[in-house]
């Protein structure tokens, strides 16, 4: 019998969300936050991000690997704190990345071609 301390972990893929966490272990964070911080905060201009680029990398990450939509990802940060954990936000946290803040940033990703780092990440993730 399996216990499980976050009951939607099934929801997400328990073992997709372990492939995750060893992939977090092997990103070079502090390298790709410095070179996309510059371009998202200037993209974000006005409009104030809840969260650091770095948790909003490892939204990204964990959005590609699961394959899911800005939309999808956001409804599965409110409703999952299991998630949320895992990017880094607090398990009660209210103020979680919407739909429009993960767009900006994949958008800064595609525009600026800060997609190669990504690529690698994802590459990291067969590996993992």
């Amino acid at each position: 019998m399996q216990i499980l301390l976050f009951p939607e972990a099934e929801a997400v893929g328990l073992q997709k969300l372990a492939c995750c966490c060893k992939l977090f272990a092997r990103v070079p964070w502090p390298a790709w936050v410095e070179l996309v911080t510059p371009y998202f905060e200037s993209a974000a201009g006005q409009n104030a991000v809840c969260c650091s680029v770095e948790v909003m990398l490892r939204v990204h990450v964990v959005q590609q690997y699961l394959g899911l939509s800005d939309s999808a990802m956001a409804c599965t940060l409110k409703n999952q704190g299991l998630v949320r954990h895992l990017v880094g936000l607090p398990e009660n946290e209210h103020a979680v990345p919407d739909e429009s803040a993960i767009t900006a940033l994949r958008n800064v990703l595609e525009c600026h071609r800060l997609t190669e780092d990504d690529l690698d990440c994802v590459g990291m993730l067969s590996r993992a």
